[in-house]
């Protein structure tokens, strides 16, 4: 209650200079709560509050930002460990007389020159915006144990766009720096590069990335690239302003993707990819080949009288025997019915050696009832010719109060519910 009390002083005393100062006052928030239920984890909740106050005067470049936010996501409907998360101030103005206008912020930093070595949050000082010839400049200071600073160069040229950052970490003793581009040389190509890496002490350390696509005609495309992501798998490359992002439980990032094959495919982090995709008729077909992950796809998509049709087939190359590993087929269609609309799919898969995987699916919208607008119905099936056959299904529905309703039955998991609602502003 502490916390949320300080919080709350903050937006009184920003409420108060609004109107002492003829300044507007901007307030944004996202409250986002839910509770779920199942059978075997029984009661759990969230809570995620984020509140972003702005204060600027009407006759004055210059603004006051502050940022709350809950830290105990694990309690639903409760605001008591509401807290200040974020503050800064920010001036959009010339730093002398007839100069360029600039951005300059003080406080918590939103530093985004390069996701590979600055992507920084700290507390500190940035400038960011001027521009010099096609080139721009921005850079920061940040305050994280002892004193960092950075500084990048973004440069639009005829055939494309580059990119240099250069971040100086004293407390870890590092030097981490970043070249990343796109150029297209013709109208059919385009290649995207990036290099980046770190030198601590004696140690150096670096990854790149290669990747070109060349359409080879109007309606085929061949990519091909090359990669060494070597010493971001084995931890030597790990600048202190590099950006982790995660879907879930699982990190996106260029790093966290490769670390994720683990120790026994790390090697398979330096390499080469090619692939074609080709457009005819009312197909898509492509084909890809990566080395030394010994991965081998084909693929083809089309649709007909209204069915989404797809088949892939992956082989494992390893010892050149190019041997059979999995084959998917997919068949999708979208179909109306009286105040129904419904999507069905059926997916089958056939590895190597194992039973062929059946899944059945199935997506309905129903408007027929008038009270129930938007009731979404979804179930599955999955069943191997081995006769092992699960089964879900679950209703969904959004109340016209903006409240989410879920509730569920899985063959093996038992039944679930779940509600929630969020709000902006």
């Amino acid at each position: 209650m502490k916390k949320l009390t300080i919080a709350l002083v903050a937006l009184m005393v920003m409420s108060l200079g609004a109107s002492a100062f003829a300044a507007e006052l901007t307030v944004g928030a996202t409250v986002d709560n839910s509770i779920e239920w199942n059978e075997t984890d029984r009661w759990a909740g969230s809570n995620s509050v984020e509140v972003d106050l702005g204060l600027a005067g009407e006759d004055s470049n210059l603004s006051a930002h502050l940022g709350l936010k809950n830290t105990d996501e694990d309690t639903p409907f409760g605001l008591g460990q509401l807290e200040i998360d974020k503050a800064w101030i920010e001036n959009q103005g010339a730093f002398w007389n007839g100069g360029p206008s600039l951005t300059t912020r003080l406080g918590s930093l939103d530093v985004k020159h390069s996701d590979l070595v600055a992507t920084v949050k700290n507390n500190g000082a940035s400038v960011d915006g001027l521009e010099i010839g096609d080139a721009t400049i921005g850079g920061f200071m940040a305050w994280n144990n002892a004193m960092d600073a950075g500084v990048n160069v973004d440069y639009d040229f005829d055939l494309g766009n580059a990119k240099t950052t250069l971040v100086r970490s004293t407390a870890k003793d590092e030097l981490a720096y970043a070249v990343e581009g796109q150029v297209a040389p013709s109208d059919s190509m385009t290649i995207d590069a990036m290099y980046a890496g770190t030198t601590v002490g004696e140690d150096r350390s670096g990854i790149y990335q290669v990747e070109a696509d060349l359409a080879a005609s109007e309606n085929t495309t061949i990519s091909v690239g090359y990669r060494d992501l070597m010493d971001g798998v084995y931890g030597s490359f790990a600048p202190e302003y590099y950006n982790e992002t995660k879907d879930g439980d699982n990190r996106t990032d260029i790093i966290g993707v490769a670390q994720g094959l683990g120790k026994e495919k790390a090697d398979q982090n330096a390499g080469y990819n090619v692939g074609i995709e080709t457009v005819q008729g009312d197909f898509t077909m492509s084909a890809d080949y990566d080395n030394p992950r010994h991965e081998a796809k084909l693929g083809v998509n089309t649709e007909l009288a209204g069915y989404k049709l797809g088949a892939e087939t992956k082989f494992d190359e390893e010892d050149a025997t190019f041997e059979y590993a999995q084959t998917k087929l997919t068949a999708e269609k979208d179909f109306a019915l009286t105040g129904v609309d419904v999507n069905g799919k059926y997916t089958a898969t056939m590895p190597k050696g194992g039973p062929v995987g059946h899944k059945l699916e199935a997506e309905a919208e129903v408007n027929a009832i008038e009270q129930l607008q938007g009731l979404g119905i979804n179930g599955a099936v999955e069943f191997t010719n081995t006769d092992d056959v699960t089964w879900e299904t679950g209703v969904e529905y959004t109340a016209p109060n903006g409240i989410e309703l879920g509730a569920g039955y899985h063959s093996v998991d038992g039944a679930n519910f779940n509600a929630g609602i969020k709000v902006e502003f």
